[in-house]
């Protein structure tokens, strides 16, 4: 058995002491026996039905610019909201805190790209027509919840990830959300590494908790969307390109875009033989 270094050590006290870090997207999962729709235009169509693949797009590319911010803004807000209620405290992991809020944005995109398909619970859903239906001329497509499930289950690599979950709206439980998430984190590493970098774990505890950060605010930026939008009813069959090895079979394509090429990936829907997942 291949033996942890320090940072990944501190990182597993962290996940230990974070179980909401694996459980929300179970939570969000979508429900079985249930039809959900794809809006999309003639190429979608053809992708979908003649190469049996849906795009997954690169989400900075998405219609909404606001759609990899909604989690950082939460993660900013609560450090920034925890660090006063410790104003007093004088430590270097402190001081290690408040430089991060100011870059964890740069850093959550830099280090960690998402990739999602959309869907939608509402079959003519006047902002999908807009957003992603070629303004009416295009196609709304019913998909089996069943067959998308089962999808999570076919991983191109022992890394990936895949997910098919809701979105969660509601401000309220983003920002629970993000507190049970952080927090514990945040007080293994002000317990057990209270000197900052004078502990002699200290470096490595702040690049575990670097790490963790960045981990959980990629993963919600998946998850979490503005309450704005709470009428789409969205869900969405997304992977972080972490996950991602170089032996992965989903290499990335591009397609032409109003802002310049659009990243996405292709991901099977069903193979020769089975059932299509179109209702």
């Amino acid at each position: 058995m291949e033996k942890k270094n320090a940072v990944d050590r501190i990182y597993d006290k962290f996940e230990e002491a974070c179980p909401e870090h694996n459980e929300f997207p179970k939570k969000l999962s979508v429900e079985a026996d249930r039809i959900v729709y794809h809006y999309t235009d003639w190429k979608g169509l053809n992708g979908i039905l003649k190469g049996r693949m849906i795009w997954a797009t690169h989400t900075d590319f998405l219609n909404d610019i606001s759609e990899n911010q909604i989690a950082t803004q939460r993660v900013r807000d609560f450090l920034s909201e925890w660090l006063f209620s410790r104003a007093n405290e004088k430590t270097d992991a402190r001081r290690f805190l408040q430089d991060y809020i100011g870059n964890i944005c740069a850093q959550v995109n830099s280090n960690h790209s998402i990739y999602a398909a959309s869907f939608s619970s509402k079959g003519d859903s006047l902002a999908q027509w807009r957003g992603y239906g070629a303004m009416g001329q295009g196609f709304s497509l019913g998909f089996d919840t069943n067959v998308l499930n089962k999808l999570t289950e076919r991983k191109a690599s022992e890394k990936e990830a895949l997910f098919f979950s809701r979105l969660c709206y509601d401000e309220s439980k983003q920002k629970e959300q993000t507190k049970n998430q952080v927090e514990p984190a945040l007080d293994v590493l002000f317990r057990n590494y209270p000197g900052g970098r004078d502990h002699p774990d200290g470096l490595n505890a702040q690049q575990a908790l670097n790490l963790w950060l960045l981990s959980s605010t990629a993963q919600n930026n998946a998850l979490m969307k503005h309450p704005a939008f709470e009428e789409e009813e969205e869900c969405r069959l997304w992977l972080i390109d972490n996950t991602l090895s170089e032996e992965s079979q989903r290499p990335l394509s591009f397609r032409p875009g109003a802002r310049g090429p659009i990243p996405y990936l292709e991901i099977p829907l069903w193979e020769e033989g089975e059932l299509a997942p179109l209702r």
